[in-house]
């Protein structure tokens, strides 16, 4: 991960208020790259989407 995108990462933590950097580092590479989210909690990963104003696509688990 390049510093750049570590910074990005810490931006998302803070606009999302969420502290768990491995549900956002997946988030911000969702929405990066525009991929899908397999996970079995949907909530962490839909609050840093709500908070840059998109919809992730997010499957459970």
């Amino acid at each position: 991960m390049t510093e750049t995108r570590l910074r990005k990462v810490g931006v998302l933590a803070g606009q999302s208020n969420h502290d768990d950097v491995v549900d956002v580092t997946v988030a911000e590479g969702a929405i990066r790259r525009g991929d899908a989210v397999v996970t079995s909690n949907r909530e962490h990963i839909d609050k840093v989407g709500q908070a840059v104003g998109l919809t992730l696509c997010i499957e459970d688990v």
